[in-house]
Order: structure tokens, then C-alpha cells, then sequence
């Protein structure tokens, strides 16, 4: 090989080292915001109605519905699902506190975050089984009936074992999602999720609602 390409070739072998050298603690750091918690088949959703299934005092799964937000009801609740086919969803629970928009990207871009109402509702029925957690926050994406915009749907159990769900803008301009809550989105097929830009820190910014605060 002649010099000047040997050259050439070293240089850039030396630059992709350089690059990855730099690039792996950041994405490493990425890679631990999430924690895989469990994979859950969602079965066949027909001619869904939320209104119907989210009313106050109806039983989902063992435990009633205790509160609706007014952004839930305003933006969700009007209107039909349509069919839906089964398909998986999994369940990831923060490390650290995220914006929207940063775990939205880690997680694949709208088309990975975005469910069903239905879906949400069949979580919910499965209680601790479909992946909730009891003592956090639970939140999933889902694309509002009423203008078509990209909403934070978020449902927890209350000091009287009752669910109680809310919506929020997003991204919402002020809060973020704390560490130990649970988000679900379309199956993957990895334990851990490490694409996408940096999220939040723990002790950065304002955080959602949390377990037994009002919800909106």
C-alpha cells in the first residue's frame, strides 16, 4: 500500500476511535435511564367507547375508578375506538426523572409510545399483572379523539385502592416524569431502551403529579 493512502487509512481508523471513545460513555449513560419491567399482549379491542368504560365508580379490573381529570375528560373521552388487533406492549420504569420529548425519542418516536385507550384500560384491568405500578405513577401516549394532538395519559391507585387517571399536554413546558414512575409502549424486543438524546436528572425540574396529588 502506498504511503500516503496508509496515512489516510490510519487516520481514520484512528478518528472512528476517537468518535466511538466519546460517543460510548454518553450512550451508556442513555441506556441506563430506562429499566425493562415486563412485556403484556393486549387482546382484541372492539367498538371501544371511553366514556362508558372511564366513569366514575365503574370497576376496572378488582378496583373502581375513583377520579377523572378534566383534561382526560375534555380530550379522550369523546367519540368510538375503533377495532384493534392484538398486539404486545411493554412496560419500562424510569431511572431518573425525563421530559417528554426525550422519552419519547428513546423510545422509538410517536410510533413506538403512541396506544389505545383501550389498551390503557386493559392495563388497568390487569392490575398488577399488566405491569402498573401501585405506589407510582403509570403513564402511556395516545393521540386525543378530540383535535388529534399527542397527549400523556396517566393513571395511578389511590389511598382508597381506587384508580384515578389524568391527562397532560405534551411536552408539557414545566414537568417533567419522575424517577420510579412506569411508561408503556409497543414491544421492542429489548430489556433496555438507549437510543435518543439526554433526558432529565433526578433532581432537575418540576415532576408530574405524583401518587395522591390532584391530577388534571
Amino acid at each position: 500500500m502506498p504511503t500516503a493512502n496508509r496515512i489516510e487509512v490510519i487516520a481514520l481508523s484512528l478518528g472512528f476511535v476517537l468518535f466511538a471513545a466519546t460517543a460510548q460513555p454518553a450512550f451508556a449513560d442513555d441506556l441506563r435511564r430506562l429499566t425493562f419491567h415486563n412485556t403484556v399482549e393486549i387482546s382484541h379491542c372492539e367498538h371501544f367507547l371511553p366514556a362508558e368504560e372511564f366513569g366514575i365508580g365503574k370497576l376496572i379490573g378488582t378496583r373502581p375508578l375513583g377520579s377523572v381529570g378534566f383534561n382526560f375528560a375534555k380530550l379522550l373521552l369523546a367519540g368510538e375506538e375503533a377495532d384493534a388487533h392484538v398486539y404486545a406492549l411493554q412496560s419500562w420504569t424510569l431511572r431518573y426523572s425525563d421530559d417528554d420529548v426525550s422519552l419519547i425519542k428513546r423510545l422509538g418516536g410517536e410510533q413506538g409510545v403512541v396506544v389505545s385507550l383501550c389498551a390503557i384500560h386493559h392495563l388497568m384491568e390487569m392490575g398488577e399483572q399488566g405491569g402498573n405500578n401501585t405506589d407510582k405513577s403509570n403513564f402511556a401516549f395516545v393521540r386525543s379523539p378530540a383535535d388529534g394532538r399527542l397527549v400523556a395519559v396517566h393513571w395511578f391507585v389511590n389511598h382508597a385502592d381506587q384508580w384515578a387517571i389524568g391527562a397532560t399536554e405534551v411536552p408539557h413546558p414545566h414537568l417533567d416524569w419522575p424517577a420510579g414512575s412506569r411508561v408503556f409502549g409497543h414491544h421492542r424486543g429489548n430489556r433496555e431502551v438507549g437510543q435518543g438524546g439526554p433526558g432529565g436528572q433526578t433532581q432537575a425540574g418540576a415532576n408530574r403529579p405524583a401518587l395522591g396529588s390532584d391530577i388534571r
